[in-house]
């Protein structure tokens, strides 16, 4: 039995480079390993259900839960037994030899019962009697004296778990707290008295009375009791009797009377939540409150207060303090058909306005109003306030007489502080032609033509700290005398599609000094210029960039300039 080797290294050929010879898997290499593999194989045991021969030697055998630690000599014990397992079971702890054992070979007793047997001297066929028996002499015992027969025995039958439960035909047997479950029908011939407070009953539901129907006691709700309409005089009512007795019978007159009594409700206000059970008939009277306390009418939620109609429309009257005078307030007639909400105004103290009345409106809006005629005013107060002041004559206004513009076009000029000869700047013969004195404008295709020459924004630039940045929203155009070693690198260039461009003079100083160029200025064949070194030499270069300032291009446009 052999395990399998690998001879080739097939992983190792990858770390080969191309060309290699070693890279190549020959047949021969297949051939090896195959032969390994078919050897390993040939010399190992099938997992499911294997078959060796010859001897075999194993270190640990394992059932998947207990290991076999016996030898093969106590294993060989068992050739030829021919007992069963529970059978064996019962030498657990046994000192006998095999012949004594022999004896119990067939023997269906458990070791229990074979106990009974120490010191009995009956024959084996009295024994059989007890097959089976678990009693001990004691229990045994218990049956001496006993005549009931068989049948009455069986009444006490009742299992382990029904104790203190009712079985059919079975004995009545209390459980260790004296209860006892489970009755159907138990009729009684005497009277049934309650030790304790309560009589429980299958449908028991809150709140009921326990009612007699002539053969049984039902639980009954009130809800479900017959209603009396009407009160007759020898009706009755229950009432417990709080000076003792329990509960007793009222007739409807000592009701009647005990409520004519002082202690009885007297005044609305004893009651803490009053409610009509019909319409409230004031009966000529009125609705009055005493201390100056107010008179509330509180709707619940979104309720409201109705004023109802009758023969005429549902209105309010708010008399004077002399209750002499009186104003109504009343809702348009059923033939107008209005329903609308009335909302009073908001602001300080103040007096609503009639159509008879003579008010002074102060700070108000009007909407269309009409002044004396059928037309409804439609300018703004600011508009109106126009005229204000104005001396104009009418011939002077009727300069506008004919003008088409519209008041949108007009109000174009609204806050406009340009004079005359400012606003000619836009006379322009030419979209995106320039002109002289007039506004630059761009033509159809956003395209401006120089007419004439134009000129561009310089900067001298110092350096700080050894940096020169060039800002290209301030300048195109630069200049830079250089005083010390420096980085030059631009800024704000225009967006990513957009082209920004600048031209830089670099002066020499007296003592040369040399550029650092930004990383992101790229020179032809990626070879920055070196800078002239004669003092006050002149260089000058050209730079641009298209991609936002990602990339700047770099051109010498000339050196030794001075």
């Amino acid at each position: 039995m052999s395990n399998y080797t690998k001879t080739t290294d097939f992983e190792a050929k990858d770390g080969l480079p191309s060309g290699d010879s070693g890279k190549i898997i020959k047949g021969a290499e297949f051939e090896t390993e195959f032969d390994n593999i078919a050897t390993a194989v040939a010399t190992k045991a099938n997992s499911a259900g294997p078959t060796f021969t010859g001897t075999t030697t194993y270190a640990t055998l394992n059932d998947g839960t207990t290991a076999l630690t016996s030898t093969v000599a106590e294993l060989n014990i068992l050739d030829g037994v021919t007992s069963t397992a529970a059978e064996l079971n019962i030498l657990d702890g046994v000192t006998s030899t095999a012949a004594e054992l022999n004896i119990l070979d067939g023997v269906t007793s458990t070791a229990a019962e074979l106990n009974i047997l120490d010191g009995v001297t009956s024959t084996a066929a009295e024994l059989n009697i007890l097959d089976g028996v678990t009693s001990t002499a004691a229990e045994l015992n218990t049956l001496d004296g006993v005549t009931a027969v068989v049948g009455e025995l069986n009444a006490l039958d009742l299992g382990s778990t029904a104790v203190g439960t009712a079985i059919a035909s079975k004995a009545v047997v209390l459980d260790s707290d004296k209860d006892y479950t489970g009755i159907r029908n138990l009729t009684l011939a005497g009277d049934l008295t309650i030790g304790g407070d309560d009589l429980t009953m299958g449908t028991n539901t809150a709140g009921m009375l326990l009612v007699a129907d002539g053969t049984n006691f039902n639980p009954t709700a009130v809800s479900s009791l017959s209603a009396i309409t009407t009160i007759a005089s020898d009706d009755v009512f229950l009432a417990v009797d709080t000076s003792g007795g329990g509960l007793k019978k009222v007739a409807r007159s000592v009701v009647v009377g005990g409520l004519a009594t002082s202690s009885a409700l007297s005044n609305v206000s004893e009651d803490s939540s009053p409610q009509l059970g019909g319409n409230l008939d004031l009966n000529g009277n009125d609705l009055v409150t005493t201390s100056n306390a107010t008179l509330d009418l509180a709707p619940n939620g979104t309720g409201t207060v109705v004023v109802r109609g009758n023969t005429n429309s549902g209105a309010l009257v708010l008399n004077c303090e002399s209750n002499t005078h009186g104003q109504k307030i009343y809702a348009q007639p059923h033939s107008a058909s209005v329903t609308n909400t009335l909302m009073l105004p908001a602001g300080a103290n103040s007096t609503l306005v009639s159509l008879v009345s003579t008010d002074t409106l102060t700070n108000k809006t009007l909407t269309s109003p009409k002044i004396n005629e059928d037309v409804a005013v439609t300018s703004t107060a600011t508009e109106i306030n126009l005229l204000d002041g104005v001396t104009s004559t009418t011939a002077e206004l009727n300069i506008l007489d004919g003008v088409t513009s519209t008041a949108a076009e007009l109000n174009i000029l609204d806050g406009v502080t340009s004079t005359a000869a400012e606003l000619n700047y836009l006379d322009i013969a030419t979209l995106g032609l320039t002109a002289a004195s007039k506004a630059v404008t761009a033509d159809a295709n956003g395209v401006i033509t120089l007419d004439n020459g134009f000129s561009e924004e310089y900067a001298a630039v110092a350096s700080s700290s050894a940096a020169v940045s060039l800002d290209l929203r301030t300048a195109s155009n630069f200049s830079h005398d250089l005083t010390e070693n420096t980085t030059i690198s631009f800024a704000n260039p225009a967006a990513s599609g957009k082209v920004s461009a600048a031209t830089l003079r670099i002066i020499q100083g007296s003592t040369a000094r040399t550029i650092t160029w930004n990383s992101s200025i790229k020179w032809a064949s990626d070879t920055a210029p070196t800078l002239t070194t004669t003092d006050d030499a002149v260089d000058i270069f050209v730079f641009y960039t298209v991609d936002g300032g990602t990339t700047y291009y770099g051109f010498t446009a000339g050196q030794v300039m001075s």
